[in-house]
C-alpha cells in the first residue's frame, strides 16, 4: 500500500484525535482573550490542563476495554460524542465550572479516540506501513499545539474566541460524517477478541513512557520562559518553540518511515532517542545565555527526544494487533500521567531550586525511561506469541 493510501485511510481518525487534544491547548492559549467573559487566572489554566490529563488517564483502560469489546467505530463514536459535548460546553460557557466540565469531557473523549484510532490502524493498515501510520497519528498533539498557537491571533483580530471552539465542533461533526460514509474503520469494527499483552511487560513499558512523556512535555511547557531568563526575547523564544513543534512532527514521521523501511526495532529506536534527548536537556540546563549549542540542543530535544511516540505505539501493537485497543489503553495511562504530572513537578522544582536542577532531573527521567523500556522490551520478546493473521491491505 502506498503512503498516500495509508494517509487517506487513517486521516479521519487521526483528525479526531487531533481535535480531541486541541481544547485543552486552546483554553491555555486563549485564556487571555477569554478573561473578559470568564475569570481564568493562571492557576485555573494549570487546573484545566491537569484535569484534562487526569480524566484521560482514569478513562483510558475502561475506554480500551469498551472499544476492544465493541469495535473501533464504537470507540470513535463515543469519543466524538464526548468531544462534541465538551467543546460545546466551553463555547457556551459563562462560568469557570462549565469550562472545567468541557475539559473533563474532552479528556474522556481523548481516551476513547486514542485507543479506537490505534485499533483502526492495527487492523486496516498493512504491517509494513504500521510504523509510519502510528507516527503520523501520533503527530496529533504537536499539531494541536501549533493550531492553538495560530488560534491566538485569530481570536484577537478576526473571530470571537467562542467561534474558535465552534469551529472545532464543526470539525468534529464533519469528520464523524466522513468516517461513517467512508467506512474507514473497516474490519476493526468486528470487535476482535485479542487479549492485552502480559502485565509484566506492560508495567515497565508504561512507567517508562510516563517518564519520557514527563520530560518531553516539561520541555515544551517551560522552554520559552527558560530562554527568556537567559536573555532571549519572548518572540524569538516562541518562534523556536514553534519550530521545535514542527520538527517533532517531522521527526515522528521520518522515524516511522525508517522503522518500516529497514524493519527496525521500535523500542530500541525509542531508547536511543530518549538518551539523545537526555544529552540535549543537559546542554540546555547548563546554558547561561542564548548561543549556538543551546539552540542546537533545543532542536535536537524536539526532533529526536520527542519523536519516539509513534514507534513506541507500533511496538506495543505488534505484540498482538487484535488487542491494540486493550494493550495501548494501558500504556496510554503512562502517557497521560507523565504529560499531566511532568510539567507540575518541573514547575515546582523551578520555583524551589531553579532551572538547572529541573533540566537535570528531566534528563534523568529520560535515562530512567531508557532503562525501563529496555526491561519491558526484553519481557515483551520473551512473552511474544506467533503473529495473529491480519489482512494485508
Amino acid at each position: 500500500m502506498r503512503i498516500r493510501s495509508v494517509i487517506g485511510r487513517i486521516a479521519p481518525s487521526t483528525l479526531l484525535v487531533t481535535l480531541a487534544t486541541s481544547p485543552v491547548f486552546l483554553v491555555a492559549s486563549l485564556s487571555v482573550v477569554m478573561r473578559p467573559d470568564i475569570v481564568i487566572p493562571e492557576t485555573r489554566v494549570g487546573a484545566a490542563v491537569a484535569t484534562n490529563y487526569l480524566v484521560a488517564m482514569l478513562c483510558s483502560i475502561p475506554a480500551g476495554r469498551s472499544t476492544q469489546a465493541r469495535g473501533a467505530r464504537h470507540g470513535l463514536g463515543a469519543g466524538a460524542a464526548l468531544l462534541g459535548a465538551g467543546v460545546l460546553s466551553v463555547a457556551l460557557a459563562r462560568t469557570w465550572a462549565v469550562v472545567l466540565l468541557g475539559m473533563v469531557l474532552a479528556g474522556a473523549a481523548t481516551a476513547f479516540l486514542q485507543v479506537a484510532a490505534n485499533l483502526t490502524i492495527a487492523l486496516t493498515v498493512p504491517e509494513e506501513r504500521l510504523g509510519f501510520a502510528y507516527s503520523f497519528k501520533q503527530s496529533a498533539i504537536p499539531l494541536a499545539t501549533l493550531g492553538a498557537g495560530l488560534a491566538v491571533p485569530l481570536a484577537v483580530d478576526v473571530l470571537p474566541w467562542r467561534a474558535v471552539f465552534l469551529a472545532v465542533l464543526l470539525g468534529v461533526g464533519l469528520t464523524w460524517v466522513v468516517i461513517v460514509a467512508s467506512g474507514s474503520t473497516g474490519r476493526a469494527d468486528a470487535a476482535p477478541r485479542g487479549a492485552p499483552l502480559p502485565a509484566r511487560a506492560l508495567v515497565p513499558l508504561t512507567v517508562g513512557v510516563a517518564a519520557a512523556s514527563a520530560a518531553a512535555t516539561s520541555t515544551a511547557a517551560f522552554l520559552v520562559p527558560f530562554l527568556v531568563t537567559i536573555g532571549s526575547g519572548a518572540g524569538a523564544a516562541g518562534a523556536l518553540l514553534g519550530a521545535g513543534s514542527f520538527l517533532t512532527v517531522v521527526g515522528r514521521v521520518l522515524v516511522g518511515q525508517a522503522r518500516d523501511r529497514w524493519r527496525l526495532d521500535g523500542l530500541r529506536i525509542m531508547v536511543t532517542q530518549v538518551l539523545l534527548g537526555a544529552a540535549a536537556l543537559l546542554v540546555i540546563g547548563v546554558s547561561r545565555d542564548v548561543h549556538a549549542p543551546v539552540l542546537i540542543a533545543v532542536l535536537v530535544a524536539f526532533l529526536v527526544g520527542w519523536a519516539w511516540s509513534g514507534v513506541f505505539t507500533d511496538a506495543i501493537v505488534r505484540g498482538d494487533p487484535t488487542a491494540a485497543a486493550a494493550s495501548t489503553s494501558v500504556t496510554q495511562v503512562g502517557v497521560y500521567f507523565g504529560g499531566g504530572g511532568g510539567p507540575l513537578l518541573f514547575g515546582w522544582i523551578v520555583e524551589a531550586r531553579g532551572y538547572v536542577l529541573a533540566w537535570f532531573l528531566a534528563a534523568v527521567l529520560f535515562v530512567v525511561s531508557a532503562m525501563l523500556v529496555t526491561i519491558g522490551r526484553a519481557r515483551l520478546r520473551a512473552a511474544s506469541t506467533p503473529a495473529v493473521t491480519r489482512r494485508q491491505g
